[in-house]
């Protein structure tokens, strides 16, 4: 039998450790709360 170690990482923790790394992220980001879009931000 193995026991895995699970580990909760958060997404900003993981978005700083590939961006550290080298790694280029783009894309876009839209927020939504209830439903209804409040903010859209072209990266």
């Amino acid at each position: 039998m193995t026991v895995v170690e699970r580990r909760e990482v958060a997404l900003v923790d993981l978005l700083d450790r590939l961006l550290a790394g080298g790694v280029v992220i783009t894309g876009d980001i839209t927020l939504r709360i209830a439903s209804a879009r409040t903010l859209g931000e072209q990266a």
